[in-house]
């Protein structure tokens, strides 16, 4: 499914990932962990064409270097962010109808303020609302979006990457900042989407996420990989101990 070869980034001359690689096969859920500044989130940014880098990223066997982030997207790459990004100002519903504008040809005001809707919109508006109940937010789908708990802003950053079907789905930290009970409820929806067949990569903190979602998990450290293995075998490495949780 994914596969990253030899992946250099450099900033102003400082090394942010040295030589990465990585490979993720088609519906699994693999763990990317390591300490703050250990280069996950550059990864990611690399990975979905923000950043440009030296080295080769595979999807589906077919190199996606030098594509745009919105055509890596339209490829089945999704992503959400540490910092939830969404348009607090926008309902919940209409954070998924705006998600959608790259995938798919409507007229957003018309369909935003109430115009006439054709076929595809009024399939988009029930593929919303299915997604809001899936995510357990159709109670809260005509709230202003910043109204919301920071663990359903997660929910709904996720049904935005939703929206587009992705074939995998790269999360950065998405239960970061969120209260136990959401955390229960976030695992829950990745593994209703990984039994569907989805594919995830997810950058976590949380180690008993990542021993709870993964089987396989990689390493980062000052931009290095420094170990690989089940989430057992990494909670044991010598080097993570070090590393990650502090000797």
């Amino acid at each position: 499914m994914l596969e990253v070869r030899n992946l250099t980034k450099e900033f102003y001359g400082i090394i942010a990932l040295d030589n990465v690689s990585l490979k993720v096969p088609a519906g699994k859920i693999y763990g990317i962990i390591g300490p703050n500044g250990s280069g996950k989130t550059t990864l990611f940014n690399c990975i979905t064409g923000l950043l440009d880098y030296r080295g080769e990223i595979l999807l589906d066997g077919e190199s996606i270097v030098g594509l745009k982030p919105c055509e890596i997207s339209l490829k089945g790459v999704a992503r959400t962010f540490q910092v939830v990004r969404i348009f607090r100002k926008l309902t919940t519903m209409e954070n998924l109808l705006v998600s959608a504008q790259e995938h798919q040809r409507f007229n957003l005001l018309q369909t935003l303020f109430g115009g006439s809707v054709n076929k595809a919109e009024e399939t988009l508006r029930k593929k919303a609302i299915e997604i809001l109940k899936f995510l357990s937010l159709q109670n809260l789908a005509f709230i202003e979006a910043g109204n919301l708990s920071y663990g359903q802003q997660k929910l709904l950053e996720l049904g935005m990457c939703l929206m587009s079907d992705p074939k995998i789905l790269l999360l950065d930290e998405p239960t970061a900042a969120v209260n136990p009970v959401m955390i229960e409820k976030i695992k829950g929806v990745i593994k209703q989407l990984n039994s569907i067949g989805k594919t995830f990569v997810i950058i976590e903190h949380n180690i008993d996420v990542i021993m709870d979602l993964c089987e396989f998990v990689y390493v980062l450290d000052r931009g290095k990989t420094i170990a690989e293995g089940s989430p057992e075998e990494i909670r044991a490495d010598p080097r993570v101990i070090e590393a990650y949780f502090g000797g």
